[in-house]
């Protein structure tokens, strides 16, 4: 009887848990030929041991795969591509309770498998588990007791979700040149929780990511209540890598820790939020991967003037977000990307000046917002000093157009002066006279004084001392060589030798020709002497040099003074800028 009492307990409590801990054997074919197979909306497959037959199951494994863990996060294979496409149709599978098991090896391969269903793994365990060349209409659910050493997505299209939650991931999670779009069957529409793409946030109790890496992959827009967007935040991450992705969605990856951070070669369409993370060892490469800007938990740098500047608590903390990257960027010493992130806070700080002064009409805002627009235009915010040498020098241009039509005093090249020579060039057509007698007659008077100074030379000669008459005679002759040389040239140079009538037609048209060259040559040369004193003016008067009196005369006299005042104004800022890039450097 006691006997029996014994063996009675020992079946009714024992032997269920024994029995419960025996695992059915299953091939890797049979697994998936019965989620191919199954005409049932749910299909549960738990409780069992893969075992992979090297001859049957070719069709889910290979024996060569190889994927990168560097900036190469490519996955390769030796199946076939010439596979047809196989469909698995149940609403839903979940695999609990999985192994596999293998001498060799214990990799699984979806590949070329149209999973129109959510795929569920609960308590399962994979050294390898990899989607390749696939087409995935539902979700992908790990959960915390599921340890998979490597998860891959390669070459796949992705319609639902891949939550990779707290599962326990040994190695290395890769996403590789696959397209991730929202399907209508797979849309979340909960707005606050949103439909992810990958999802691997809330991990912060969960065991750190060694490795992970999305490369070359596309994620695609959808207009819906809750925009598509990856997560990656609340999370711990040894290593994550971001290489030539193209983001259409907002990409969330805030709070989190990243003991080393890749980002190179993207395209961010939407805003990226990375507030509150910790980058002791962070690569952006560039700035110009974020056309959609830096956002917050509930701001991004797209959005209207109206409803960035709601709420001025999350426009701080969208300013955080932007100071984040900058602070990656300075302390690896890249000053150009620094400064490009610097130039959009400043740009957000513009737009938040301009949202107060035409919601409060106040003067500061109203000054602050021109200031903020000027200092723009002239040297981006002090981060670019060669920009404000550009701007400079067209203001000096525009100033020098302004001299060049106006009296001065430094050329005397006027209406005037040009009345004058052209008299001149009448005389001579009309009169005997020649180009050596016009010289001459203009420089009569040098001539006299010469010659007198010549004369007083040899009337003075016994009276005064020799090494003094040693230096006169040759200043003398430097004072009358050039006008020698003048003379002598103007002689050569003469081709009227008469009055223009008594010329006849042949000549004429010879001389004519080269009077017209000549005086074109003329007029070129006046103006070229014109505006470079014009030039010299302006930057004499832009830097402040002084010059005592203004040598132009009326209006432009009081132009003059306000250019200076402006090149005192500009020069300043660029001082300020160019003192800041070197301080940086």
């Amino acid at each position: 009887m006691r006997v029996t009492y014994i063996v009675s307990i020992f079946l009714f409590f024992i032997h269920p848990l024994l029995a419960s801990e025996v695992k059915k054997e299953m091939s890797l074919s049979q697994v998936f030929e019965l989620m191919i197979n199954s005409s049932n909306q749910e299909l549960i497959i738990s409780d069992i041991i893969i075992k992979i037959d090297t001859t049957k199951d070719r069709r889910y494994f290979s024996e060569n795969l190889t994927y990168g863990l560097g900036l190469d996060a490519e996955i390769k294979h030796d199946l076939s591509s010439n596979q047809s496409v196989l469909e698995v149709n149940p609403q839903y599978v979940v695999f609990k309770n999985v192994e596999v098991e293998s001498e060799l090896f214990s990799i699984i391969l979806f590949h070329k498998i149209n999973l129109n269903t959510d795929l569920y793994f609960e308590n399962c365990s994979f050294d390898h588990l990899v989607f390749t060349n696939s087409r995935i209409d539902g979700n992908l659910y790990f959960d915390e007791e599921t340890s998979i050493g490597m998860l891959g997505v390669s070459e796949c299209q992705i319609l639902g979700q891949i939550s990779i939650g707290r599962a326990k991931i040994e190695k290395s999670l890769v996403f590789f040149k696959s397209t991730f779009a929202v399907s209508p069957d797979t849309l979340s529409n909960d707005f606050w929780s949103g439909h992810r793409y990958i999802d691997m946030a809330d991990r912060e109790t969960a065991k750190p990511l060694p490795y992970v890496a999305i490369s070359n992959c596309t994620f695609q827009s959808e207009d819906s209540i809750a925009d598509p967007f990856v997560s990656l935040s609340w999370s711990y991450f040894k290593k994550l890598v971001l290489l030539n992705n193209s983001f259409d969605v907002p990409v969330k990856m805030h709070s989190s820790n990243f003991e080393y951070l890749q980002v190179c070669g993207n395209r961010f369409l939407k805003s990226v939020n990375i507030l509150n993370s910790n980058y002791p060892k962070a690569n952006i490469c560039s700035w110009e991967q974020f056309e959609g800007g830096l956002g917050s938990e509930w701001l991004n740098y797209s959005l209207s003037d109206s409803l960035l500047f709601r709420d001025l608590n999350d426009f701080k903390q969208l300013i955080a977000t932007h100071y984040e990257v900058y602070r990656i960027f300075k302390d690896r010493g890249d000053i150009e990307e620094a400064n490009k992130c610097f130039v959009d806070i400043k740009d957000l700080e513009t737009r938040k000046w301009k949202h107060v002064y035409k919601n409060q009409g106040t003067t500061q805002a109203l000054l602050n917002w021109q200031l903020n627009r000027f200092l723009k235009y002239f040297a981006d915010y002090g981060t670019s000093p060669i920009r404000s040498l550009v701007v400079s020098f067209w203001v000096v241009l525009v100033f020098s157009a302004f001299y060049f039509f106006s009296k001065s005093d430094w050329d005397n090249i006027n209406r005037k002066y040009l009345v004058k020579q052209s008299e001149l060039i009448m005389d001579y057509f009309t009169s005997e006279q020649k180009l050596e007698d016009f010289y001459s007659e203009a420089y009569k008077q040098d001539f006299l004084e010469y010659n007198e100074f010549k004369q007083k030379i040899r009337a003075n000669k016994s009276q005064i001392p020799f090494f003094f008459l040693f230096f006169l005679k040759p200043l003398y002759y430097l004072s009358v060589v050039k006008h020698i040389i003048n003379t002598w040239m103007y002689r050569r140079l003469e081709i009227l030798g008469g009055k223009w009538v008594d010329l006849t037609s042949q000549k004429k048209l010879v001389v004519g020709s080269i009077v017209a060259i000549t005086s074109i040559g003329y007029l070129l040369y006046l103006f070229i002497v014109r505006a470079l004193n014009s030039i010299v003016l302006s930057i004499n008067t832009f830097s402040t040099l002084g010059f005592g009196d203004i040598p132009v005369k009326g209006i432009m006299r009081y132009v003059a003074i306000i250019e200076g005042f402006l090149g005192w104004f500009l020069l300043s800022i660029f001082s300020v800028s160019l003192i800041s890039q070197i301080l940086q450097n």
